[in-house]
């Protein structure tokens, strides 16, 4: 029989190997066939991936609100972080925060 080619998620490296490596965390990779981690996409700002192997930029998980995180490729909840004192973020997945307007304010907690 014929080799198969590695599946979305995974890619091979070498000559003669009977599997292929998953990605790592924090990273995805959609395409069949690839043959260096350096194909495996980094997870955007704002999200993060736990899992190995992962097949699509949908399996980065979005930062929740009120939190941000302005990495690539990050792996842990632990990276998405409140936004500080005098501002805030309602929205979720974001990289950024916004500034409280005049007449307001937020206190970081």
């Amino acid at each position: 029989s014929q080799c198969s080619l590695c599946t979305a998620g995974t890619y091979q490296t070498g000559l003669g190997y009977s599997n292929c490596t998953l990605c790592p965390a924090g990273t995805y990779l959609t395409n069949f066939g690839m043959i260096d981690s350096i194909n495996c996409t980094l997870c955007s700002a704002g999200t993060y991936g736990t899992g190995f192997g992962m097949l699509s930029k949908f399996n980065c998980t979005l930062c929740a609100a009120g939190k941000f995180q302005t990495g690539l490729g990050i792996f842990d909840t632990k990276n998405c972080v409140f936004c500080g004192h005098g501002k805030y973020q309602t929205g979720v997945g974001t990289f950024d925060c916004l500034m409280c307007m005049r007449g307001t304010y937020q206190t970081g907690l």
